[in-house]
């Protein structure tokens, strides 16, 4: 798995359908971040799932099949990722995040917390990446939970991933007819 930036367009586009899809955009260019792939459907629909920094709640919390706390070697909680607002993303709407093309989607004060944001970022990705397994497995079964069964309470707090792979191609083909 990687970071990834979203199309803030695109995010809008959803949220139109789905209040529940997050909010990337907080101002003074400063984006969320996604991590993907966290599931891969049949017609190659990549989800992505977006990462929210640390609250104090997370203290309080227990990881579950849509949400997993993320730790530093130290135990300490750096952030959270959030299963139940993954969204499908077609490949041209995404932009993998690197140390060079950081700047483009969040401004620093200088290139000392750009570097402390970057080893935020590399900290965070490899705990992730060490629980890709459970991701990946948690992102399969969380998507046939809300796709089956509507009225389960997990269900309640996801965002409608049959609805939003719909507004995908949807608006894939609202950029094919601009083109």
């Amino acid at each position: 798995m990687k970071w990834y930036f979203i199309d803030k367009k695109y995010i809008n586009f959803l949220k139109k359908f789905d209040y529940k899809v997050s909010k990337v955009d907080y101002g003074e260019n400063k984006m969320k971040g996604f991590i993907g792939v966290v599931l891969q459907k049949e017609n190659n629909t990549n989800y992505f799932a977006p990462v929210t920094s640390y609250k104090k709640k997370f203290e309080e919390m227990a990881d579950n099949i849509d949400f997993i706390k993320i730790f530093d070697n130290n135990d300490k909680i750096l952030g959270a990722l959030d299963l139940n607002n993954m969204i499908p993303v077609p490949d041209n709407l995404c932009v993998e995040v690197t140390f060079d093309n950081l700047e483009e989607f969040r401004t620093f004060k200088n290139i000392e917390e750009k570097i402390k944001y970057w080893n935020l970022l590399k900290k965070e990705l490899k705990f992730l990446n060490k629980k890709k397994y459970i991701i990946n497995n948690n992102a399969n079964r969380l998507y046939n939970i809300v796709k089956n069964k509507q009225n389960h309470p997990i269900s309640k707090r996801c965002c409608n991933f049959k609805l939003l792979e719909e507004k995908c191609i949807e608006y894939e083909n609202l950029i094919l007819e601009t083109v």
